[in-house]
């Protein structure tokens, strides 16, 4: 939510990539989540990134799907589309888990690591002053009529 459009402003600016915004929308969630996964577990996954980003491209479809079921219960061939892609999903993550280096272990309770959070929020702001992003939506500045507009006393 963060980290995501900044650096994505920072390494592609107004350009698009598929891929290039998947690959950052994975790594900015895992790097928000590494402090409190490290604090709660004691661990944390080194090929977590890798899993992120072969099952996010899926994410999208499965919640559609979901929402579908919501609204035809009992719908057969979306309940049946939807669990196979989440049989895929859970599949995915399970032969990456099996790898026995794939788990890093650091203890858990100590509050300091939840020190982790401030480089990251440096770098949150490091990119935002670079890249002058704006997390309002531009359509909401662009229908304020004082923005841009400079105001003396």
């Amino acid at each position: 939510m963060f980290l995501a459009p900044v650096l994505k402003e920072y390494f592609y600016g107004n350009a698009t990539s598929y891929v290039g915004e998947m690959v950052i929308v994975a790594f900015s969630a895992q790097l928000f989540c590494l402090p409190i996964t490290i604090y709660s577990f004691g661990a944390f996954s080194i090929i977590g990134i890798l899993a992120n980003i072969i099952v996010t491209p899926i994410i999208p479809a499965i919640m559609a799907l979901t929402f579908l079921i919501g609204i035809t219960p009992g719908f057969a061939p979306v309940v049946l589309i939807c669990k196979k892609m989440l049989a895929l999903q859970i599949a995915v993550i399970d032969v990456l888990s099996k790898a026995k280096w794939a788990t890093v272990s650091i203890g858990s309770g100590t509050p300091l690591i939840l020190m982790m959070y401030i480089p990251i929020v440096l770098l949150v702001l490091f990119l935002k002053s670079r890249t002058k992003y704006s997390f309002r939506p531009r359509y909401v500045l662009d229908k304020i009529p004082e923005y841009g507009k400079i105001y003396t006393c």
